[in-house]
């Protein structure tokens, strides 16, 4: 067995009683002190709320801009496809002649109706670059 475990009762450490000059500080109610500690606590209250409600403003604003952003890009889109909707109607290209082929005349103004929806959909959305 351990010797350290079971000393004897002469190797055993003595207590050393406390005296009055180690002994620790009773605590004092000071009510300067908690007056302190509280307008302390309560700067740091306003803070943090000062700085939330930056943050809730800050919010506000972002989606009041996508919601902006959300509905121009909606009225764009219809104007994109009434446009394309009026140019699919038209059963022939404005200001030519009926061609006497039929097929050709189809092609013909199958591809100015393309043509003139990739120069609409660019007017309006010029970061598109590729045209389709």
């Amino acid at each position: 067995m351990n010797e350290n475990h079971n000393p004897s009762l002469s190797q055993r450490r003595k207590r050393i009683p406390l005296s009055e000059e180690n002994r620790p500080v009773a605590f004092t109610d000071s009510r300067s002190m908690r007056l302190h500690d509280l307008e302390v606590k309560c700067n740091a209250l306003e803070e943090r709320n000062r700085k939330l409600t930056e943050r809730i403003e800050e919010y506000h604003v972002q989606m009041q801009q996508a919601n902006s952003k959300t509905l121009q890009l909606q009225k764009k889109i219809k104007g994109v496809l009434l446009h394309v909707k009026t140019t699919a109607s038209q059963t022939n290209i404005p200001g030519t002649l009926p061609k006497s082929a039929a097929q050709e005349q189809e092609i013909e103004l199958l591809q100015w109706k393309l043509n003139v929806i990739n120069k609409y959909l660019h007017g309006i959305f010029p970061e598109i670059t590729e045209v389709l």
